[in-house]
């Protein structure tokens, strides 16, 4: 085991005794970002508080840890795996001493199987929810998308995916769309990543009105097409 993984371990499981130093303790509770009682970002102290302790070195940690929570869900819909990346500072020079206790995170990282893409016959395609079309509902990724929009949070397609923000909520829940292929308990899956990150709420209300400006404009080109329609039968 490389001495800085070593460290990172023993720093990762050193709180969970009863011998945790007051100040670790005060540091993982100080006033933070929660998503459903998950530390959004911070330090090792905050990942582990939020239960990320299954770690592993990525390039045998030099560029940092990816850290698991084997229990965390999203709007009560359990991912494949949770996970957060604790990474060094960007401006940290190529040959500088690496201490994992001064790794970072930013965002929580909800990882899913995608679905089986067989689809639905005459199902309208939704832009916010590129699943709806898919027969098999059940999996997880169809189950959150339902359970956004039950909860108020709107959503947007762009390039990647398709982000959802909620009034007078920080946080925008993002799901890229781009598969990828990634080695999870030994075997080869095909994962679509969910991230949620903390968001000005300035930013988060200037979405939202976007957002409900594109829906009002989407109703009013379908009242019009159907209204055309109906006027093309007219005697």
């Amino acid at each position: 085991m490389r001495p800085a993984f070593a460290l990172f371990a023993l720093l990762m499981i050193s709180a969970c005794g009863p011998t945790a130093e007051p100040e670790a303790e005060k540091t993982a509770t100080a006033e933070v970002a929660r998503f459903e009682g998950l530390i959004v970002e911070g330090t090792p102290v905050e990942a582990r508080s939020s239960g990320f302790t299954d770690c592993v070195a990525e390039g045998n940690s030099y560029y940092g840890f990816t850290c698991a929570s084997p229990d965390a869900t999203i709007l009560r819909v359990k991912p494949l795996r949770t996970i957060v990346r604790l990474e060094y500072p960007s401006d940290l020079p190529y040959d500088a001493e690496r201490k994992p206790e001064a790794t970072a995170y930013r965002g929580l990282k909800f990882q899913f199987l995608k679905p089986l893409s067989r689809s639905v016959e005459d199902c309208e395609y939704d832009l916010t929810n590129p699943y709806k079309c898919y027969a098999d509902q059940s999996g997880g990724l169809p189950r959150l998308m339902t359970a956004l929009k039950a909860n108020g949070w709107l959503g947007g397609s762009h390039r990647s995916g398709t982000s959802f923000v909620k009034p007078g909520v920080p946080f925008t829940v993002s799901i890229n769309t781009r598969e990828v292929y990634q080695e999870i308990a030994g075997q080869r899956r095909l994962i679509i990543q969910v991230s949620v990150y903390p968001t000005d709420l300035e930013e988060v209300a200037a979405a939202v009105e976007r957002l409900r400006a594109e829906e009002r404009a989407s109703q009013f080109s379908a009242n019009a097409n159907t209204d055309f329609v109906e006027s093309m039968k007219a005697n």
